[in-house]
Order: structure tokens, then sequence, then C-alpha cells
């Protein structure tokens, strides 16, 4: 980690969430995704330290992860939750994910009803 990537570890709710508030980009931002003891690790391009991470994120540039198999794994081991974007994108764009979680945390911090899927980020086009 750190020089060819970088991880954020999301709970899988708010991982589900983001998926969904982007789902409107083309093609979409969040790349790969690997799910491990109920938290989807997103892998973001080096360099990503510069984001502001909601409590309850995990930020890593240092250290190891453990990749899985690409065949489905048993028993809670890591698996993948996402392959990439339909573009064969891997990471996932840092700055669409720091707004879209942004988004999602205040709608939850002023919404006293069931969660739902907060309004759309307006965000500049992706190259």
């Amino acid at each position: 980690m750190g020089a060819r990537f970088e991880v954020l570890t999301l709970p899988e709710g708010a991982a589900r969430a983001v998926i969904g508030v982007l789902a409107h980009h083309e093609p979409h931002p969040v790349g790969a995704a690997i799910a491990a003891d109920g938290g989807w690790s997103l892998l973001l391009p080096p360099g990503s330290h510069w984001e502001v991470w909601p409590l309850g994120a995990k930020y890593q540039n240092t250290g190891s992860l453990v990749v899985p198999p690409v065949i489905g794994t048993q028993n809670g081991s890591p698996r993948w939750a996402r392959f990439g974007n339909a573009a064969g994108r891997a990471f996932t764009a840092p700055l669409l994910l720091s707004l879209a979680l942004a988004a999602i945390s205040a709608h939850e911090e002023n919404d006293s009803g069931p969660a739902t899927v907060p309004p759309r980020v307006p965000t500049p086009e992706l190259v």
C-alpha cells in the first residue's frame, strides 16, 4: 500500500449507500472493493490521504491487504464485493467518494425518519 494504492474501509451499509448516490455517474466512480468482517475496503489511488474521511471510516496507506481469490470464498473470508466498474476502473475516485460520504452524513444528521438515499451530489465530470 502507499506507493501503488491506498485503502478506505467503510461499513458495508455506507459503502452500498455511496454506490447508490454515485450511480448516475458514467463511468461509475467506485472501483474495486473487498468485503470482509462487515466492511468494504475501497481501493484508492496513491495520494488520497488529503481527504477528510468520516468517523467510522478506516483509511490506510501503509501495511498489507489480503486479496481474495476471484472465485467465491466461504465462512466470512475476504471476498470481492466489486471487481471495478464497467470501464475497468480499479480505483475509487477519492474526491467524489469524499463528497458522497459528506452528503450521506449530512442527510443522516438532518433526517429523523428512516434512511433514504440522499440527493445527488453535484460533481465535475470524470476524466
